[in-house]
């Protein structure tokens, strides 16, 4: 609901700007647009007010701005997995979670750094990793293992099942230290 309400939120902003840009450099133009739409456009008896109609978007858009404003400070420490068993429900917070994820990585030599986001989908988990490693023979069947191993830990220590768990490779660093980036350039 918030995202297609933010969707909204941008592309009022984006046509809001490309008004204010036009009454900059045409003013005479724009000002006979908005008194056309006010001759033109009457809703149920009623005449457009413009102002109003302003005045609505000015607010909408500060209602925008405080939810983002105030999603900012929401902390990944209160995020929590939650799931039903026999006796009650199971929270479980999502760096519970991400430091298994990470434990399982730092056992692995030829990763050199890594960064891990957390998602619930449809009462699973959703991991995307995203890593810098060593160039080594055989790098994706050892990433393939290492998605087995981090989905087979989380199982085995929180009964979680994951619905993917998704590995980007960043950077590959050769022995030589000789950087070979896999994102564009």
């Amino acid at each position: 609901m918030f995202q297609l309400l933010f969707l909204i939120g941008w592309i009022g902003i984006f046509i809001l700007s490309a008004l204010g840009i036009i009454k900059v450099f045409i003013p005479k133009e724009i000002t006979t647009y908005i008194a056309f739409i006010k001759e033109k456009y009457i809703f149920y008896g009623y005449s457009l007010d413009v102002e109003r109609v302003k005045i609505s978007i000015y607010v909408f858009y500060m209602f925008v701005s405080i939810k983002k404003f105030l999603s900012m400070f929401k902390g990944k420490e209160n995020r929590t997995f939650t799931f039903e068993s026999e006796r009650g429900l199971i929270s479980i917070s999502y760096s519970s979670i991400e430091s298994i994820v990470k434990k399982v990585l730092i056992e692995e030599s030829y990763i050199l750094s890594q960064k891990v986001r957390i998602k619930e989908k449809k009462k699973k988990i959703l991991i995307n990793i995203k890593i810098d490693c060593e160039d080594s023979e055989g790098i994706t069947e050892k990433l393939a293992l290492l998605q087995n191993k981090i989905d087979a830990e989380l199982e085995k220590i929180t009964s979680i099942k994951t619905d993917k768990v998704n590995i980007k490779v960043a950077k590959i660093i050769s022995k030589e230290d000789e950087i070979i980036s896999t994102e564009g350039e």
